[in-house]
């Protein structure tokens, strides 16, 4: 059995659209005031999609997801199909340097390493945001959710 805790932030983009961010492989050793100024740093970055929308606007929301997988049969380590490619979260990690991946690091120094990596207003070459319309799934505000998607031959 693997328990994993996931911290989950839903933010608005640009166009007022939701979208959810998943912060993987942290170290959780923040308190929920930090995690809030953290996430709200977020928003001073300023960072846009290729077509000139905003990424993280404004902050809606944070929460601690947690999973446990048990496994009935067959080896742990085995990747799932399912865990491939999450359709309605991004991770932060899609938006860190390629030696910032697998690393345990505070939520404070991921963001650190982002503003870093991407001075406020880049345009990130390659990704663009999608309407999840294939899920027909509505905020409570009657906002259609959408995603950040990276083409696939586009590195950072």
């Amino acid at each position: 059995m693997r328990k994993m805790t996931q911290l989950v932030g839903t933010f608005k983009n640009g166009e007022n659209k939701t979208h959810r961010w998943s912060f993987g492989e942290w170290r959780s050793d923040q308190s929920p005031r930090v995690i809030q100024q953290e996430l709200e740093r977020l928003t001073e970055l300023a960072i846009l999609d290729e077509a000139g929308i905003e990424i993280f606007k404004t902050v809606v929301a944070a929460a601690f997801v947690q999973t446990t997988e048990t496994v009935i049969f067959g080896l742990e380590s085995e990747p799932r199909e399912e865990d491939t490619e999450d359709e309605l979260q991004q991770t932060i990690e899609e938006l860190l340097p390629k030696e910032a991946k697998g690393q345990k690091l505070t939520l404070t120094e991921q963001i650190d390493l982002l503003f870093a990596h991407q001075p406020s207003g880049s345009r990130l070459k390659g990704f663009r945001f999608e309407a999840l319309e294939d899920f027909q799934i509505e905020e409570s505000d009657g906002q259609l959710q959408v995603i950040l998607r990276r083409s696939p031959n586009v590195l950072l």
